[in-house]
């Protein structure tokens, strides 16, 4: 069990809560995360939307200056920590504070990028492990003029495809890791490695019920580019607010 780390002062977020082993859900709770994920984004839509746009643009500037890139995955899961404790108040004082987004660098930092550099290690061990077995079954010379390829031997083509769809499917496992690992650190400072491996089981008891909340998450992402991508500025923070609902539900038992 570990201890519930309050985000905030007020007393009805003081209430401590442990983390339970993950529990099974029914399917459809997939849909009442992201309802619920609404029900959050309401408390505070304009400081929302600008804790959306504060990331976009964190985004694209980490891209321009070199090794900012690098950083600003390093620091991933420290702001997905923050868009859980901006969720946490909202769900528990009601109201949304833009302060709570930078949470993560007050608390748990460390364990928060340790975790990020373990997640960083896996992605990079599948693909390497990949691209070597592909080198060995292919040839480099053919990953290197792929089009060239697909135009003079499909088959061949389809062999490279072949390998992409196992690099996808190995790297599903990572993402299940990576899941629900920025709460159990932030909120019960689970190590970062232990956390991960919750997160991994957490999402393999509801493969069903995620694999469904995802489907539902990329087609109201699909909607939001249709908006000319206005529509994520709703979506992105809703889609936040639901994972911390689904936490609470899958660890907390708190079906919200």
């Amino acid at each position: 069990m570990g201890e519930f780390i309050a985000v905030n002062e007020d007393e009805e977020s003081q209430a401590e809560a442990t983390w339970l082993q993950p529990r099974r859900v029914r399917i459809g709770r997939g849909w009442g995360w992201l309802y619920g994920g609404f029900g959050l984004f309401n408390r505070g839509m304009g400081v929302s939307v600008g804790i959306c746009l504060f990331a976009f643009v964190l985004s694209i500037a980490s891209n321009m200056v070199p090794g900012g890139s690098l950083l600003y995955q390093l620091f991933g899961m420290v702001f997905m920590a923050g868009s859980l404790a901006v969720a946490h108040r909202a769900h528990t004082a009601g109201y949304i504070s833009f302060n709570d987004y930078f949470e993560g660098f007050r608390q748990q930092m460390g364990p928060l990028v340790l975790a990020a550099v373990i997640n960083m290690g896996l992605i990079f061990g599948v693909v390497l492990v990949v691209m070597l077995a592909a080198l060995a079954s292919i040839g480099l010379d053919n990953l290197l003029h792929f089009n060239e390829v697909m135009a003079e031997d499909p088959t061949s083509g389809l062999q490279i495809l072949l390998w992409v769809l196992i690099a996808i499917a190995l790297l599903i496992p990572v993402m299940m890791a990576a899941m629900f690992a920025p709460a159990l650190v932030f909120f019960h400072q689970v190590a970062p490695w232990q956390a991960m491996t919750l997160s991994f089981h957490a999402c393999l008891r509801n493969f069903w019920v995620l694999s469904w909340w995802g489907i539902l998450a990329a087609l109201m992402m699909l909607f939001g580019f249709l908006m000319l991508l206005i529509g994520l500025l709703v979506v992105l923070p809703v889609m936040w607010y639901s994972t911390y609902l689904a936490y609470r539900d899958i660890f907390l038992y708190d079906e919200v």
